[in-house]
C-alpha cells in the first residue's frame, strides 16, 4: 500500500514539472519575455543631460518592442529590429526634466504581445537629497558691565583749633553797602536752522543690449544610424542646451540641414525645466553624411545671438 502511494506521488511530481516547463518562455506562443536593465546601476547618481538605459531582453518566442518608463509613465517605446531574435538589447536615451530622484522601468513585449514583469532601478540626478545644510555657530552674548554703586560718605568735624589772637568787634555803626547787582547775560543767538542734506539721485538703469547667452550644448549620441538595412541605434539625436538672460529668454530656436543641403527649419525647442531646452532630431534616411545644426535664442526685449553650428555623423549600420 505505501509503494502504491509512492508510485502515485512520483506521477504527480513528473506532470507538475511538464506543466512548468509548458508555461515557461519558449513552450509556446504568448509566453511571458525575461527583462533586466544594465544601466545606469540601481541607486546610482548621475550629473544631468542624456541619460543612456540600456537592458536586455530574451525570449524564444522573440522580442516584439520595449518600452521605457519613467515615474510610472511612459516615456518611449521602440520596435525591436528582429521581432524572431530571442536576445535583444537596447539603448533608449532618456533627458530628465529636472534634478531628483526618478524610477526607471523596463518592460518587453513579445511578438504576441506578452508583456514581461518590469526591470526597476532607482537613479538620483544632480546633488542627492537630504543633504544637511551646514549650521552656523551661536553667538556667545557679551556680558553687561556691572551698575555702579554709590556710598555716601559723612565728613568728621572735629574741634576748632584754638587762637591766641581775639577776634576784634565789627563796629556796627559803618553801614555795609549792598552788593552790587549783576547784569543781565547777552542774548544768545538762536542756533542757524539745520540745512538738510539734498538725496542722490537716482541712477538710471542700462539698456539691456545684448542677446541670451548660450551654454552647454550636448548631443545624445554621435554618430547615429539610418534605418535602412536597419538594425542599429540610435536612429535619432537628442540636443540639449542652457540659455539664460537678464531680461528673460522669449524664446530658443533650431535650424539645421543635412549634408551641403540648404539650412531646415528653425524649430523651437521644448523647456526641459529651469534654463534648459531640448529638441530630438530623427536620422536623415538619406546616404550617409552629416547633420549640421545652429542653435538661435532672442530675449524678451528682442535681442538675439547664434552659436557656430554643430555637427552629428550619420553612418549606416554595418551588416557584418
Amino acid at each position: 500500500m505505501r509503494e502504491r502511494q509512492l508510485a502515485r506521488l512520483g506521477w504527480l511530481s513528473l506532470l507538475l514539472l511538464g506543466v512548468a516547463l509548458l508555461t515557461a518562455c519558449g513552450g509556446r506562443e504568448g509566453s511571458s519575455p525575461r527583462v533586466w536593465i544594465d544601466a545606469p546601476l540601481n541607486g546610482s547618481q548621475r550629473e544631468w543631460g542624456t541619460i543612456q538605459v540600456m537592458s536586455h531582453s530574451s525570449c524564444e518566442d522573440g522580442i516584439r518592442e520595449v518600452a521605457l518608463l519613467v515615474n510610472g509613465e511612459e516615456y518611449r517605446r521602440d520596435e525591436s529590429p528582429d521581432a524572431n531574435a530571442t536576445l535583444v538589447t537596447i539603448v533608449q536615451p532618456w533627458v530628465p526634466p529636472s534634478d531628483g530622484q526618478y524610477t526607471l522601468q523596463v518592460i518587453a513585449y513579445t511578438r504576441g504581445r506578452v508583456a514581461s514583469d518590469p526591470a526597476t532601478v532607482q537613479v538620483t540626478i544632480g546633488a542627492p537629497t537630504g543633504t544637511p545644510l551646514p549650521t552656523a555657530a551661536p553667538e556667545i552674548p557679551t556680558p553687561l558691565p556691572a551698575e555702579a554703586t554709590w556710598v555716601l560718605e559723612t565728613p568728621s568735624v572735629g574741634p576748632a583749633a584754638p587762637t591766641s589772637t581775639p577776634i576784634p568787634a565789627v563796629a556796627t555803626s559803618t553801614p555795609v553797602p549792598p552788593p552790587p547787582t549783576p547784569e543781565p547775560p547777552p542774548p544768545t543767538a538762536e542756533p542757524p536752522a539745520p540745512t538738510a542734506t539734498p538725496k542722490p539721485p537716482t541712477p538710471t538703469p542700462v539698456p539691456d543690449t545684448s542677446g541670451p547667452e548660450i551654454l552647454e550644448i550636448k548631443e545624445s549620441a554621435d554618430p547615429i544610424y539610418t534605418s535602412y538595412p536597419g538594425g542599429c541605434d540610435p536612429k535619432e539625436v537628442t540636443i540639449t542646451t542652457r540659455v539664460t538672460d537678464p531680461s528673460g529668454v522669449q524664446e530658443v530656436r533650431l535650424r539645421y540641414r543635412v549634408g551641403a543641403a540648404v539650412w531646415e527649419g528653425p524649430l523651437f525647442l521644448s523647456t526641459a525645466g529651469g534654463d534648459r531646452y531640448t529638441i530630438t532630431l530623427p536620422v536623415h534616411p538619406n546616404t550617409p553624411t552629416t547633420i549640421q545644426y545652429q542653435v538661435l535664442a532672442k530675449d524678451s526685449v528682442g535681442n538675439q545671438s547664434s552659436v557656430e553650428e554643430g555637427t552629428v555623423e550619420v553612418k549606416q549600420c554595418s551588416t557584418g
